[in-house]
């Protein structure tokens, strides 16, 4: 079984990355504390934006991407630097090139463009 984690935050890559340049010794005291308890492997944990986070479930809910492939291909290009990537979404476009954000998503960005402009009309 594959166990991966997914954390929405600003993008950090994975939690090897996070693990190696942000919270090495916080990590280490709290893994130190909880040795019956088996932890999900850094390389398996994700820190994605909630962009990268409406481009997947957007994808899912189309069923144009499937979450375990998905995964499960981002863990093996993780491991090399020359495929390694930074954010979740370059995973995404990876193994989905034709992915397009959430038609939602789309939606209510241009609705909150228009709105922009309508009161920059206003007040000109």
């Amino acid at each position: 079984m594959l166990a991966i984690a997914a954390v929405i935050t600003a993008g950090f890559g994975n939690g090897k990355d996070f693990y190696e340049y942000v919270a090495k010794d916080t990590m280490n005291r709290v893994i130190g504390k909880s040795v019956d308890i088996a932890p999900i492997p850094f390389e398996h944990m994700y820190f994605m934006s909630i962009n990268d986070f409406d481009l997947l479930t957007g994808g899912i809910a189309l069923g144009e991407i499937d979450l375990i492939q998905i995964l499960e291909h981002a863990v093996k290009s993780d491991k090399l630097p020359e495929s390694k990537k930074f954010d979740f979404g370059q995973h995404v476009y990876d193994k989905y090139p034709k992915t397009q954000p959430p038609r939602w998503l789309v939606d209510e960005s241009e609705c909150i463009f228009e709105r922009c402009l309508l009161r920059l009309n206003e007040k000109s």
